[in-house]
């Protein structure tokens, strides 16, 4: 029973990052895509601190990789909101991607 439940929370937990990342790039509108862009961030965080502490304390690397992955996030954040437009606005996003996409296939495999 609870594996299930397990299984339907990560379920929509990809879907969510799939369907935000998708909707960050695609979006038309800069306000949109501005909201997107930080909460994708903030979910980046959220999902690599949740994978950093579903580890056992004798998994150092694994716990490790996790915060790299969260630290991307963050990092792209920062970025993100120092460059309002050009190269700088698009490796944020690319950071943030690769901070949720890294997450979400870690905690997957």
């Amino acid at each position: 029973m609870a594996l299930g439940i397990l299984t339907l929370l990560l379920a929509g937990m990809s879907a969510v990052s799939a369907a935000g990342l998708l909707i960050m790039y695609l979006a038309k509108k800069e306000k949109i895509r501005r909201i997107l862009f930080v909460g994708m961030s903030v979910w980046g965080m959220l999902i690599a601190s949740f994978g950093a502490l579903s580890q056992p304390s004798n998994r150092i690397g694994q716990q490790l990789l996790f915060a790299g992955f969260g630290l991307l996030a963050a990092v792209g954040l920062i970025v993100g909101v120092r460059m309002k437009r050009g190269g700088g606005r698009g490796a944020a996003c690319a950071l943030v991607t690769l901070s949720v996409l890294g997450s979400m296939l870690k905690l997957w495999f």
